[in-house]
C-alpha cells in the first residue's frame, strides 16, 4: 500500500466535483491518501470575501482529519504573494511529508504549491487545465521539469505540455461513475420531473457550474426558437454559479428552470434529460479541456448539441452535434437531435472512462514510472 499526497487544482466545493479529488476516492481503497484541503470563495467572488477567506486560511490550525476513506490535511495557507507562498508552504509540507514517509506527491495546484528538486518520493504534476500566461506557466515550467511524470487531462494538453515544457505527458481523462448513472431509478426522475414542474415536457438542459464561459444567451434564444415548434418542451440549467440569481432574474421564465448547485445524486438529472447542451464559448483555454459532462451525457444515454471545441471534438462521440454559435443553427441542432435513434453500442464506448478503469492507468503510472501512455480517444 503507497502512501500518496494529492494536491487538487481547486479545494472541493460543493455540488462540484474536482478531478483529483474523484481520483483520490478511486485510489483511496488500495492505498493511503493524504488530500490536502484550503479555503476558496464560493459563490460571487469579491475583494472581502477573498481577504476573509485568506486571512481564515492563515491562521487555520494544523491537522489531519478521516473524510470516509481519506486523510484530509490542512495547514496556515498563504494566498498571496506567490513567491512567499511557495517558501511558507514548502515548511509545513516537507516536514509532513518526512513524518509521514510519503511515497508519491500528485500536485495539481502547481502556482500555490511546489517542491524541490532533491527529494526521497516520486513526484508527479497534473495538468486539469491550461495554465494561464504569465507567471503560472512560469511555474508550470519550473514544476514539470521537476517531475517524474506529468498527468494531463486532455490530449491537447499532452501537446501543451511537450510544446512548452518538451517533456512526454500520460493521458488520464476525467472520469464519470457509470454503475451509479445506470442505477437510477424511474423513480428518482419522475421525482425531480414534479419538483421543477417538468412532468410531460420534452427537456433540453446543462449540468455543470454555470461559469462565464457558458453561452447562456445562445442556448436560451435556441431553445425559445425550438419551443415554437415543440411547445411541450423544458430548459433545466443545473448547477451552480458566481451570478446565478442574476441570471434567474434575466432568464428564468415559462418553462426555463435553474436548480442551482446539487449536492446529491446528480446522475439522476443526466437520466431526466432528453438533449444534453454543452454550450461553452470557444477559446484556447476550453478547446483543450477535456469537457467531462460529454462523457457523462452518453453515459446517460443522451444526444448532446455542443459548441465545436477542439478536444470535443477529437472524442469523436457520435452522439454529439457540434454547431456554430448561432442561435438559429443551435435550434436546427436540437431538432436533429429530437430525432436521433440511440444505439445500444454506444454505450460501450465510454466504459474506459469509468472512475475504476482511469484509477487502474493511474495506478500503472504510479508502479512504473512511465512518462507517456498512448492517448486513446473514445470513438478509436
Amino acid at each position: 500500500m503507497k502512501k500518496i499526497l494529492i494536491i487538487p487544482h481547486h479545494p472541493e466545493t460543493t455540488g462540484v466535483r474536482i478531478r483529483l479529488i474523484e481520483l483520490a476516492k478511486s485510489l483511496s481503497p488500495n492505498n493511503d491518501i493524504f488530500l490536502l484541503n484550503w479555503g476558496s470563495v464560493s459563490g460571487k467572488y469579491t475583494l472581502i470575501k477573498r481577504l476573509l477567506v485568506s486571512f481564515k486560511d492563515l491562521f487555520k490550525a494544523s491537522r489531519v482529519y478521516k473524510k470516509d476513506n481519506l486523510n484530509i490535511l490542512e495547514f496556515p495557507t498563504l494566498h498571496r504573494p506567490v513567491f512567499m507562498a511557495h517558501r511558507f508552504h514548502k515548511l509545513f509540507l516537507m516536514r509532513f511529508l518526512e513524518k509521514e514517509n510519503i511515497d508519491i506527491v500528485i500536485n495539481g495546484s502547481y502556482y500555490l504549491f511546489t517542491f524541490p528538486q532533491k527529494r526521497n518520493f516520486r513526484y508527479v504534476v497534473d495538468f486539469a487545465d491550461l495554465p494561464s500566461k504569465g507567471f503560472v506557466e512560469n511555474y508550470v515550467k519550473q514544476e514539470v521539469r521537476k517531475a517524474d511524470s506529468v498527468t494531463v487531462a486532455s490530449n491537447s494538453l499532452a501537446a501543451y505540455v511537450q510544446e512548452t515544457c518538451r517533456k512526454d505527458a500520460c493521458f488520464i481523462p476525467n472520469g464519470v461513475y457509470i454503475k451509479k448513472m445506470r442505477s437510477v431509478s424511474e423513480e428518482e426522475i419522475e421525482d425531480i420531473r414534479r419538483k421543477h414542474n417538468l412532468t410531460g415536457k420534452y427537456v433540453l438542459g446543462y449540468i455543470g457550474y454555470i461559469g462565464d464561459w457558458v453561452n447562456i444567451e445562445l442556448a436560451t434564444k435556441a431553445f425559445k426558437l425550438f419551443k415554437k415548434e415543440f411547445p411541450e418542451s423544458a430548459l433545466l440549467w443545473v448547477g451552480a454559479g458566481p451570478n446565478l440569481e442574476e441570471l434567474k432574474n434575466k432568464y428564468s421564465g415559462t418553462d426555463i428552470v435553474f436548480t442551482g448547485g446539487i449536492k446529491n445524486n446528480v446522475e439522476a438529472y443526466f437520466r431526466l434529460l432528453d438533449i444534453g447542451l454543452l454550450p461553452t464559448i470557444k477559446s484556447p483555454f476550453q478547446d483543450k479541456a477535456f469537457h467531462i459532462k460529454l462523457i457523462e451525457y452518453a453515459a446517460a444515454g443522451k444526444p448532446v448539441v455542443s459548441t465545436p471545441l477542439e478536444e470535443s471534438m477529437r472524442l469523436n462521440l457520435p452522439n454529439v452535434i457540434f454547431t456554430k454559435e448561432s442561435e438559429a443553427e443551435w435550434s436546427s441542432a436540437f431538432m436533429k437531435a429530437r430525432e436521433m435513434v440511440w444505439q445500444k453500442e454506444w454505450y460501450d464506448l465510454v466504459k474506459k472512462y469509468d472512475w475504476t478503469y482511469i484509477c487502474n492507468e493511474l495506478e500503472q503510472i504510479l508502479d512504473r514510472g512511465q512518462t507517456m501512455l498512448a492517448p486513446h480517444p473514445v470513438g478509436s
